[in-house]
């Protein structure tokens, strides 16, 4: 990959989401295509002005609610300890197949295979990359832990053809990596991530860029710059966001005693200006079982066997395009299009809203929440 120097940029997602990252100028024509950029223009003016697409441009889709970890800030964690979760699965290749065909011909662009856990726990995940692939989606995305990206497993990935690959990492010191990521091994994990790398590069391919992120928490914000190194050589961008207290953070669901770390929060908050989700003029997400939600905290019971606010119907039974275009939506749009999102319990309570910012730091500066989109 060669030593350029990461180069500091701050990516505006949409006018909402922001986060810092280091890039290295790696020349990607995949990226520079005409259909990709007309794409990303899109991702940007359609929140901004309010334009709701034909379909979705994005689908997150989250094969699975299984994860090998526990790390004490991630709402998924809070939730299975706190006994959220009435059951656990695997999303079928027929109802992923389904999605997937529904999607291209509406010009959906992306996907991002995620999960309210560990998308590598999903066997056929290199199966449904192949498929999203060969259908025409131009912009897959996997998000993972890398706890369990073997060398076995990179291999396979890389023959089966995605675009990003989105690793969190979170310290680049062994007791406070294994303190938050509980469950992974540093030394291994971070093996893990030069081996793809390594394969990637040495196997010819391209594509996926790798980026590797870390949540900026009271517990390791100190260790940015020491992160950074770690990774300069290593990824094609580093990137940090700042925790978000969502829902009001681990108390709403559990006793804290049980995380190993109390008080995940940094700097200060404030809400931001004329906010409005962005997730409701971009991208739907799709559970494991075909439930489908505006966005990724909409499942969130915070008292189980409760109805879900904003669930918007399952896969199984009703189109995507129908959800995406149905009144439920509309009348979420509505809602965050006039400054009313309060009047929804869980746009309300979420923390979206909210700008983080450190004293020292520029206002506008590591702010938000950040991720690849």
């Amino acid at each position: 990959m060669g030593t350029l120097p990461l180069q500091k940029s701050k990516i505006d997602l949409g006018g909402n989401d922001k986060f810092r990252e280091y890039g290295r100028q790696r020349q990607i024509k995949h990226f520079e295509t005409e259909e990709f950029l007309e794409y990303r223009r899109q991702w940007f003016e359609c929140p901004e002005k309010m334009i709701v697409p034909e379909y979705p441009l994005n689908l997150d889709i989250h094969v699975t609610n299984r994860c090998n970890l526990r790390c004490p800030f991630c709402p998924r964690t809070w939730k299975d300890l706190g006994g959220h979760y009435d059951e656990y699965g695997l999303m079928s290749m027929e109802l992923y197949k389904r999605i997937i065909d529904e999607g291209v011909p509406h010009g959906i662009k992306a996907i991002q295979l995620t999960a309210d856990g560990e998308p590598l726990l999903h066997p056929k995940l290199e199966e449904m990359i192949a498929y999203a692939r060969e259908a025409g989606v131009i912009d897959i995305i996997v998000h993972t832990s890398a706890a369990s990206l073997t060398e076995k497993r990179s291999r396979k990935l890389l023959d089966a053809g995605f675009h990003r690959l989105a690793i969190s990492f979170d310290s680049p010191d062994k007791e406070t990596y294994e303190k938050l990521r509980v469950g992974a091994k540093f030394e291994k994990t971070l093996e893990n991530i030069k081996t793809f790398v390594r394969l990637r590069d040495e196997g010819g391919y391209e594509l996926p860029t790798v980026r590797v992120q870390m949540v900026d928490q009271k517990i390791n914000m100190h260790q940015r710059d020491d992160f950074d190194k770690l990774f300069m050589d290593i990824a094609d961008t580093v990137g940090h966001i700042y925790y978000i207290d969502y829902f009001g953070g681990p108390q709403t669901y559990l006793d804290t005693s049980k995380l190993g770390v109390n008080d995940f929060k940094v700097g200060k908050s404030k809400l931001k200006q004329d906010f409005k989700c962005s997730y409701l003029w971009q991208r739907l997400i799709i559970q494991w079982d075909g439930e489908v939600f505006p966005c990724f905290y909409g499942d969130t019971l915070l008292d189980k066997g409760k109805g879900k606010d904003l669930l918007l119907g399952n896969a199984n039974d009703i189109s995507i395009h129908d959800i995406w275009h149905g009144q439920a939506m509309k009348q979420l749009r509505q809602l965050h299009s006039a400054g009313k999102f309060t009047c929804n319990k869980t746009c309300k309570d979420c923390g979206r809203q909210y700008d983080t910012y450190e004293d020292e730091l520029p206002k506008d500066d590591w702010n938000g929440i950040g991720g690849v989109g």
